[in-house]
């Protein structure tokens, strides 16, 4: 178990998607965050994948990420972009 936030947390995500799309034998990582119904993964793509269990809390997430420069694509459209 690894517990990263903030700066420590955008370092973190950096590498384990360089290890994701560079190394398609990398094994599937999960996150989540601490007291959250949300787990995230990367994808070879170099997508985030993430499934919510709880209505409000996709709501709190859906209103940060559209604050962000992070779109959200369709179940199975992911496509190489590197």
């Amino acid at each position: 178990m690894i517990y990263a936030a903030g700066k420590d947390l955008e370092i973190l995500s950096k590498h384990f998607l360089k290890l994701k799309k560079d190394n398609f034998e990398f094994q599937d990582c999960s996150f989540a965050g601490v007291n959250s119904s949300a787990v995230g993964s990367f994808c070879k793509y170099g997508d985030i994948h993430y499934l919510i269990y709880e209505e409000n809390e996709k709501q709190e997430i859906d209103k940060i990420i559209s604050k962000t420069g992070l779109s959200n694509i369709p179940f199975g459209a992911c496509t190489y972009k590197f």
